[in-house]
């Protein structure tokens, strides 16, 4: 990347490993009731200035950009000491499941390029989203329409629907079941024979487990992850893992 950078990008080689970029997020944001009801109105909206001031990995020049980042609203039906509630909401703003292995709000938007800040990476909402999510207890529902908020180059465009199942009952057990598609798309696959294969028909499968308080031993934890995709327009097989452990010392003054 900084010994070869032109087989990269399109910036040239830079004079500098180091450059100097900046970010500014102005906005406002809140939460009110409605009245006496167990119904609650939230939203968000931001306007964000970025600029890189010298040549970086991807610019020959100084770049700035400036664009809306924040802009979304929703609404939560929730009743103190019930178990059940329902949060919906809709537009531009961050989002990620779980560990961030399939969605998260780094992969939201792209920085760099035209829009500056390569290093610092201020932006991270979508450009479009539209999310329910219906939690009875430790047994949580969630629908999502994801848009990210890529660069506006030709065949860059993609949008992303699924369900996530989750359980957590914020003891011993954290598991859940991510299925999602990508519906629409303009992204190609590179394949043999100069194949260009369209995102679009793109489905994935996702469990995960997180074992709390591992074997009785509290502050243990193990952890294990694991997608596979595949299309529902060619023949493809893809798969990715993770597995984690840890200890928390929780009887330690230091943590």
């Amino acid at each position: 990347w900084l010994g070869n950078p032109e087989s990269f990008t399109s910036g040239g080689k830079p004079r500098n490993i180091a450059w100097p970029e900046a970010a500014q997020d102005l906005g406002i944001g809140g939460m009110t009731q409605v009245g006496q009801k167990p119904m609650y109105v939230y939203g968000a909206a931001s306007y964000e200035w970025s600029t890189t001031l010298s040549q970086d990995t991807f610019q020959k020049g100084r770049v700035s950009h400036q664009a809306i980042e924040l802009g979304y609203g929703g609404v939560l039906f929730a009743k103190p000491g019930r178990k059940t509630a329902l949060d919906i909401s809709a537009g531009r703003q961050s989002f990620s499941l779980n560990s961030n292995f399939l969605f998260g709000h780094v992969l939201g938007s792209t920085n760099g390029a035209y829009r500056g800040n390569s290093g610092l990476s201020p932006r991270n909402a979508f450009r479009m989203t539209a999310l329910a999510k219906l939690r009875h207890g430790p047994l949580t529902l969630q629908g999502f329409y994801l848009e990210p908020n890529s660069l506006n180059f030709p065949g860059q465009l993609s949008r992303y629907a699924g369900t996530n199942i989750r359980y957590n009952d914020n003891k011993n057990l954290d598991a859940s079941f991510i299925y999602a598609t990508s519906f629409d798309s303009e992204v190609a696959y590179s394949a043999p024979g100069d194949q260009k294969l369209s995102r679009e028909g793109l489905r994935v499968f996702n469990p995960r487990l997180r074992w709390i308080s591992a074997f009785g031993q509290q502050g243990l934890y193990l952890e294990g992850e694991y997608a596979h995709e595949s299309s529902s327009r060619f023949a493809m097989s893809a798969y990715g893992y993770g597995a984690w452990a840890g200890y928390t010392f929780l009887s330690k003054p230091w943590r």
